[in-house]
């Protein structure tokens, strides 16, 4: 008897205990598809590129200055290649762009769930907008680079035409797409320094 009791209450201790298994398994600290805000990615993307001058000022002198001959001594132009500064560029812009894509992303799975916030389109414009940028500066420098690149899977390579062509339909259509009457409130202006999301 005792032994039946026993293990009738070790089954109903196990099988309670396991209501919450699935539970257990969530992050508590972990931010999901729905927490996440679009404009953190934008943000996080523009401020890793404008901020770091290792890579943000040497890159310009590195390529740049020497490609435009404005980089002299003794009236002959200057300049060479560094494999450092070139992996340090690549890795950042990487990661930059991935924000941005990301960003695109999270826009429009909530709009497909119907989560969002009245600026939420605009702000997936503005991410594309700013791929565009890193895009062309990526390709200007290293050449045929990956359009879809940055999804979890090893992207084809376009040629640098093919990445301009994108680069300009993206921007067509980004611009079509943006309701220059909607507003954002204040905490996320202060997310874009420049502009402060004045779609205008």
């Amino acid at each position: 008897m005792i032994k039946r009791w026993t293990v009738a209450a070790t089954v109903l201790v196990g099988i309670s205990s396991c209501s919450d298994f699935e539970e257990i398994n969530v992050n508590p600290v972990a931010a999901n598809a729905d927490q996440v805000q679009v404009e953190y990615f934008i943000n996080n993307s523009i401020v890793s590129a404008q901020q770091d001058p290792h890579v943000s000022e040497r890159a310009f002198v590195l390529y740049w200055k020497a490609a435009g001959r404005q980089d002299r001594t003794n009236t002959l132009p200057i300049g060479s290649y560094n494999d450092g500064w070139s992996n340090d560029y690549f890795n950042s812009i990487s990661g930059w762009l991935n924000h941005a894509y990301t960003a695109i992303q999270i826009a429009d799975e909530k709009i497909e769930n119907g989560n969002i916030n009245e600026y939420t389109n605009n702000l997936k414009q503005v991410a594309r907008i700013w791929r565009v940028y890193l895009l062309s500066e990526m390709t200007d420098n290293f050449g045929p680079i990956a359009i879809n690149g940055f999804q979890g899977e090893n992207p084809d390579f376009n040629s640098v035409e093919e990445v301009y062509d994108f680069m300009l339909t993206e921007l067509k259509e980004a611009v079509a797409d943006m309701d220059e009457e909607v507003t954002v409130p204040s905490n996320v202006q202060d997310l874009d320094p420049a502009y402060g999301y004045n779609f205008q």
